[in-house]
């Protein structure tokens, strides 16, 4: 597994620990939004220059800033189904949760740029089709 230091402590850096990081950061984030009702930009572009590709996202939550209660990033409830290696430096990961009862599944496109895993892109699959996403 590689590692990486941030802020003193050994930290994963894979691809699927990368997502991990991701949904457990966003989640944090949402709830601190919240609970507080006033949206946290500045973390929020720390979470995506983190964990992130370093792109214009148009209709991303860094463009137009917004949260959900309960949170759309949840560690307990999306769970990994499936990690495929679509070349040396991509990885598509498959994740489910549900929403209410409706089950939903996720595709996110992670990329090693410059030695680095980040997250490029989530994909909403419902009814077999696949649609864009924001992160």
């Amino acid at each position: 597994m590689e590692v990486s230091e941030r802020r003193g402590q050994a930290v994963p850096i894979g691809p699927e620990a990368v997502l991990r990081e991701f949904i457990g950061r966003m989640n944090a984030w949402e709830k601190a939004c919240a609970a507080t009702g006033k949206t946290q930009t500045d973390e929020l572009e720390r979470i995506f220059r983190d964990c992130c590709t370093p792109k214009r996202r148009a209709y991303g939550r860094v463009s137009a800033p917004h949260y959900s209660e309960p949170p759309d990033y949840d560690l307990g409830k999306e769970k990994v189904r499936s990690v495929e290696t679509q070349g040396p430096g991509k990885v598509t990961i498959r994740t489910s949760a549900f929403q209410g009862e409706f089950p939903v599944e996720h595709l996110y496109v992670v990329k090693r740029i410059h030695g680095r895993w980040l997250l490029d892109n989530r994909k909403r699959v419902a009814h077999g089709r696949v649609s864009a996403w924001t992160l």
